[in-house]
C-alpha cells in the first residue's frame, strides 16, 4: 500500500491540499530527529517515446517540505501543470483515474450492481468524459449562439448606428462646405467693408483738411474783418466826437452871441434910463429915441425868440442824430453778426471802401 501510495503522491491528486499537520505526519512520524523534507521519484522507460522526452528513462520527483511543494523533471524544476501536460500526452488522464487499481476495486466491481458497473465502465472507458465535455460542448454552443445573437444585434445596431453616422457624416460635410463658404462670403464682405470704410476714412482726413484750410481761412478773414470794424468804430467814435464838438459849439456860439446882445441892450437901455432921468428936458427927443430902441428890443426879441426856435430845432436835430447814431450803432452790431459772411467782399480794400462811405453818410 506504501508503494502505490507513493505512486498517487506523485501522479494523481489525492495529495494536494495538504494542512500543515498531513505534511508533518507524511514527513516524520513516530522518535527519532525529524525530518524536514522527503521526496517520491519515478522512473519511466521510455523506449518507446510514449513521454515526449529525448530520453529513455524519464524521472518525475515531487519534494515536500513544511512550506513547499515542488516537481522535477529529469532533476529541472517544473510547474505542476507541466506535468499534467506531459502525463496527459503519455496517457495518464486526470479524468480517467483507473490507471492505478487501488486495493479492494476489483472485489468491489464483482458485487457492484450493473447500473453503477456501467457508470463505472463508463468512467474506464471515457464515456463519461465524453457525455461531460458533450454538455459543456453543447453549453458552450448555446452560450455562443446567445453571443452571437448578441453579437448580430450588436451588429444590427452598429450598421444603423454606421448608417446614421454616415448621414451625419454627410451632414457635417455639407454644412463645412457651407459653412467654408460663409466664411469665404463673410470675408469677401468684411474686405470689402474694410476696403470701403479706409477709403470713406480718406475721404473724412481729406475734407478734415480741406475744412481746417477753409477755417484757418474763415479765421484769418474774421481777423480782418474785427480789424477793419475796430478801425470803423474808431471812425464812427472820432466822428460822433466832431458832431458833438460841432453842434455843442455852433449853439453856444449863437447862445453867447445872443446874451452878449441882450446884455449890450439892457446896458443900453440902463444908460438911456439914467440919461432919461439926468436929462428929462429932452424927454421928447429921447421918447422918439426910446420909441426906436423898444423897436430894436422888440427886433432883437424876436431875434431872439428865433433863436430859442433854432436852438429848439437844433435839439431836435441833435436827438435825430442820436437815432440815426443809435442806428448806426445797431447796423454795427449786425455787421459784427454778419463777420461770417467774407463772401460780401471780394477783398480787403472793397471792405474799407464800404466802411469809409457808411461813416460818411453818418457824418452828413
Amino acid at each position: 500500500s506504501n508503494f502505490f501510495q507513493a505512486i498517487q503522491f506523485v501522479l494523481s491528486d489525492s495529495y494536494q491540499n495538504l494542512r500543515v499537520e498531513d505534511r508533518q505526519a507524511l514527513l516524520h512520524e513516530g522518535a527519532g530527529q525529524r525530518v524536514l523534507t522527503a521526496f517520491v521519484e519515478l522512473v519511466f522507460d521510455n523506449s518507446d517515446g510514449r513521454l515526449p522526452v529525448d530520453s529513455d528513462e524519464v524521472r518525475l520527483r515531487r519534494t515536500i517540505g513544511l512550506k513547499k511543494d515542488e516537481y522535477f523533471l529529469d532533476r529541472k524544476r517544473i510547474t505542476r501543470n507541466e506535468l499534467l501536460n506531459l502525463l496527459e500526452s503519455a496517457g495518464f488522464s486526470r479524468s480517467n483515474p483507473y490507471y492505478i487499481v487501488q486495493q479492494g476495486k476489483i472485489a468491489a466491481l464483482t458485487v457492484m450492481k450493473d447500473k453503477d458497473r456501467l457508470e463505472l465502465l463508463k468512467d474506464i472507458g471515457g464515456t463519461r468524459v465524453y457525455e461531460e465535455r458533450r454538455k459543456e460542448s453543447l453549453k458552450i454552443m448555446q452560450e455562443t449562439e446567445s453571443r452571437q445573437k448578441e453579437i448580430g444585434e450588436t451588429i444590427t445596431f452598429i450598421e444603423g448606428r454606421l448608417k446614421e453616422l454616415d448621414e451625419e457624416k454627410e451632414e457635417l460635410q455639407n454644412y463645412q462646405q457651407a459653412d467654408k463658404k460663409r466664411r469665404s462670403v463673410q470675408y469677401t464682405i468684411y474686405d470689402k467693408e474694410l476696403s470701403e470704410a479706409r477709403s470713406k476714412l480718406a475721404e473724412v482726413e481729406d475734407e478734415r483738411q480741406h475744412e481746417s484750410t477753409k477755417t484757418n481761412s474763415l479765421y484769418n478773414t474774421l481777423q480782418d474783418l474785427q480789424d477793419g470794424l475796430t478801425d470803423a468804430e474808431k471812425d464812427v467814435k472820432a466822428a460822433q466826437q466832431k458832431l458833438d464838438k460841432f453842434q455843442k459849439g455852433k449853439i453856444r456860439e449863437d447862445l453867447d452871441e445872443v446874451v452878449k446882445s441882450k446884455t449890450k441892450l439892457e446896458l443900453d437901455i440902463q444908460d438911456l434910463r439914467q440919461s432919461l432921468t439926468a436929462e428929462e428936458k429932452i424927454s421928447a427927443d429921447t421918447t422918439a429915441a426910446l420909441r426906436l430902441l423898444q423897436d430894436e428890443i422888440a427886433g432883437h426879441t424876436t431875434v431872439l425868440s428865433n433863436l430859442r426856435a433854432q436852438l429848439s430845432q437844433e435839439s431836435d436835430l441833435e436827438r435825430q442824430m442820436q437815432l440815426q447814431i443809435s442806428d448806426k450803432k445797431h447796423r454795427l452790431d449786425m455787421l459784427y453778426q454778419k463777420q461770417g459772411r467774407s463772401s460780401q467782399f471780394s477783398s480787403k480794400k472793397e471792405r474799407d471802401d464800404w466802411l469809409k462811405q457808411e461813416i460818411s453818410e453818418l457824418e452828413s
